[in-house]
């Protein structure tokens, strides 16, 4: 019985290239949005959204509103709206000493 040969990036020539096209650049941007997974990346890719300023303007989203703003209806959209507006704070790394706080 063989051994398993394991893949690295010389078995997969097309990696780099794949990874280096827009499409692959805002799909990733896009699914790095809380709500937004894979098949919803594609599907506002494929309807020609390109950017983090496109989702803004898709979903009505004011991006650097705060959540003492005015509230936003329930839903799927308006989770992945305030999730835009509110992506820089989203991302941030806290320490634990901040989080308790």
């Amino acid at each position: 019985m063989s051994q398993p040969v394991p893949i690295s990036s010389s078995s997969r020539p097309n990696s780099a290239r794949i990874s280096n096209t827009p499409r692959f650049q805002s799909l990733f941007e896009f699914t790095r949005i809380h709500g937004i997974g894979p098949t919803t990346a594609r599907k506002l890719y494929s309807e020609g959204c390109r950017s983090l300023e496109d989702l803004d303007r898709y979903f009505g989203a004011e991006y650097g509103r705060t959540e003492e703003d005015e509230s936003v209806p329930d839903g799927e959209v308006s989770g992945i709206r305030v999730a835009l507006e509110l992506r820089d704070e989203l991302a941030a790394k806290y320490e634990i000493s901040q989080a308790s706080a």
